[in-house]
């Protein structure tokens, strides 16, 4: 059987991924009803993530 290697590399954000992140949070933690239950607009961990880059500047959180 023929296995197939992965290269994955792993680093900071950079501004240019942002956007990209952000969506594919919200995207993994979204389910129906999930927004609404939340009651702001997006899943927690998607705010979350938004809310620690911008007043944080923390970009190691997403790797």
């Amino acid at each position: 059987m023929k296995q197939d290697k992965l290269n994955i590399s792993v680093r900071e954000e950079r501004p240019e991924d942002f956007r990209r992140v952000e969506e594919i949070t919200k995207e993994a933690f979204s389910y129906p009803g999930r927004i609404e239950q939340g009651g702001i607009g997006c899943p927690y961990e998607h705010w979350m993530v938004h809310e620690l880059r911008n007043r944080d500047g923390i970009l190691s959180l997403s790797l």
